[in-house]
């Protein structure tokens, strides 16, 4: 098992958090001079990212519901809470008075258990609390502190440790208790915990039975995401080609879990899931020359493509991308490696194509259905999110 190694004080992880030094979704796009300071993607091609962001965001303003929220879902307005506040267009009266009614619609959502999720609806519970967390930590309102500790216990809480160590599912998280393990939710839940982490370890409040509590869920969760890795050769969707062996990882511990199957109503791709995998392994602090992420990077190198959700074609491409940028940022410290073995800008990609998939009125979205992609709210938030990774100042996971 891994040991969790981090001991930020309060003050730095705040910090941290606000300044989006720590390779999630809370990443700022910079200024446009800071934006044209990177020499990664181009200056011409900096202030097109700008343009589109700023039309992107004018989409999500005009299509926020009176009640602050988008689709009335704490999810898709977490992401788009996420998305505004990351633009960086400060001086906005307009942008910031949606992100306070966001943020409170999020926040309102908040359950008596600590889950944060539609009650109404009855989906997800611990997946959509982890997606909230995010928000409420971005917008940083004090009030919102107890909130945030009772949803780190409840994520903590929602672990499936009560088998036996050798279950497929223990130390795993799922969408809602009761319900198989996955990778898919699990990535969620530790990049929520970590973020979180310094409220059991900052001093004067730091506990020991906290601390002792949050390293062994760490370590039984990256029991279950290694179970996830598969060293052996995976599955392809129709029309695909077989995908290489060694490293890629599939949604569970359980054979047939590999997600390529394209008939399932959630079906997660090999590509997606790797740097999922990825994705939880560098949140876990593993280092650079863990041999699951060497496997999981090697693998990533063979199958890099921004046109595609490699294992499901176009299928969940928004989903992909996003979840690519947050892994390869938060691999930030070896990307000159990457690169160079690779032999491609991955950043002026992926703007390239998030540019030409954007519509004239400002919005993403997509034909097919999976993955709730039609909606072109969350669409639209994963793309911002997605330009404004690319285009912002570091990103890589703390020491």
């Amino acid at each position: 098992m891994r040991s969790w190694h981090g001991n930020q004080r309060f003050a730095g992880w705040l910090a941290a958090v606000l300044a989006a030094g720590v390779g999630v979704a809370s990443v700022q796009a910079p200024a446009v001079a800071e934006m044209l300071a990177r020499p990664e993607i181009g200056a011409s091609l900096v202030l097109e990212a700008h343009s589109s962001i700023g039309r992107g965001v004018s989409f999500l303003l005009g299509k926020q519901l009176r009640d602050g929220s988008w689709s009335r879902h704490p999810v898709i307005t977490s992401y788009a809470t996420l998305a505004l506040a990351n633009s960086r267009q400060d001086g906005d009266a307009e942008l910031r008075g949606a992100i306070d009614r966001a943020v409170q619609f999020v926040a309102d959502q908040a359950q008596a258990d600590g889950s944060i999720w539609n009650a109404q609806t009855r989906q997800y519970s611990v997946y959509s609390t982890a997606i909230s967390v995010l928000s409420l930590i971005r917008i940083n309102r004090p009030n919102d502190t107890p909130r945030i500790r009772a949803a780190r216990a409840y994520l903590l809480s929602s672990q499936q440790v009560d088998v036996p160590e050798s279950d497929p599912g223990f130390g795993g998280f799922s969408p809602a208790r009761g319900v198989a393990a996955d990778l898919t939710t699990t990535q969620w839940v530790l990049e929520a915990l970590y973020l979180t982490d310094a409220l059991d370890r900052a001093e004067p409040a730091a506990s020991p039975e906290a601390v002792q509590r949050a390293d062994t869920a760490y370590q039984r969760a990256m029991v279950f995401v290694s179970r996830c890795q598969q060293m052996t050769m995976g599955a392809a969707a129709a029309g695909e080609p077989l995908l290489a062996p060694l490293g890629w990882f599939a949604d569970g511990t359980t054979p047939g879990a590999t997600g390529a199957d394209v008939s399932g109503s959630t079906p997660r791709s090999i590509g997606f899931l790797t740097y999922a995998g990825l994705k939880s392994l560098l949140y876990a602090r593993a280092p650079a020359d863990d041999p699951c992420v060497v496997a999981a990077v090697a693998w990533a190198r063979q199958h890099y493509r921004t046109d595609a959700n490699p294992g499901l074609g176009t299928v969940g491409l928004y989903t992909y991308l996003y979840t690519m940028v947050k892994a390869l940022k938060a691999y930030e410290l070896n990307m000159l490696w990457f690169e160079t073995a690779l032999g491609v800008d991955w950043r002026r990609e992926v703007v390239d194509r998030l540019l030409s998939l954007q519509h004239g009125t400002g919005e993403w979205l997509h034909s097919d259905p999976r993955w709730w992609e039609t909606q072109p709210e969350l669409v639209s938030a994963y793309a911002l999110l997605t330009l404004e990774m690319v285009c912002g100042t570091g990103n890589r996971t703390e020491d």
